[in-house]
């Protein structure tokens, strides 16, 4: 039983009531929906048209697991990701984390630069976190940290004190709410 005392009490009760309703309101069953028209039947071919062959039913292909394969391809170069993790969730979710890079150029002239794009996937859609890089250049141990954005990490080196024609590699791993997942690529400058 609400007691009205003063005006200032009245509009404080008033909005209360108010947002009660408007609650009970969000909450209520939503209402029947109308019954949608069935569709009319398709009107017969004329008695000259004639039906398209029926293609013969083929067998389908088991499916097997690769640790390689190909997502989104892009219409110049095809992403290609590795997987480096299965999760199984307390809900018996299947969580699969794969890793992709990309170099512009992976043979750069000697003086440029080498940019390397890196990407995690989980469950074939990108994530973000941070990644970091690592490789090794004039002797020294190089790293850079990143946070992901636009889907992938970048990493530019200047491709100065490396010798031509061998193999630089290079690691990257991601750091996604506490869980790792590494990668590994590398260049070759001329």
């Amino acid at each position: 039983m609400l007691i009205l005392c003063g005006v200032g009490h009245t509009r404080r009760q008033i909005s209360v009531l108010t947002l009660l309703a408007l609650l009970l309101i969000a909450c209520a069953p939503a209402a029947a929906p109308t019954p949608v028209a069935q569709p009319e039947a398709p009107t017969p071919l004329a008695p000259t048209a004639t039906a398209a062959p029926v293609p013969a039913a083929t067998a389908v292909p088991e499916s097997t697991a690769a640790p390689v394969r190909t997502l989104y391809p892009a219409p110049t170069i095809p992403i290609v990701a590795t997987l480096v993790a299965t999760e199984v969730s307390p809900l018996g979710y299947v969580h699969e984390y794969y890793v992709d890079a990309w170099w512009e150029n992976p043979n750069p002239p000697m003086g440029s630069n080498a940019t390397l794009s890196a990407s995690l996937l989980h469950n074939g859609l990108w994530s973000g976190g941070w990644v970091t890089f690592y490789w090794v250049q004039n002797g020294e141990l190089n790293s850079l940290r990143e946070i992901v954005i636009y889907q992938r990490g970048i990493l530019t080196i200047p491709v100065t004190g490396f010798e031509p024609g061998v193999y630089v590699p290079v690691t990257y791993t991601f750091d996604l709410s506490d869980r790792f997942y590494t990668g590994y690529t590398g260049f070759t400058p001329q």
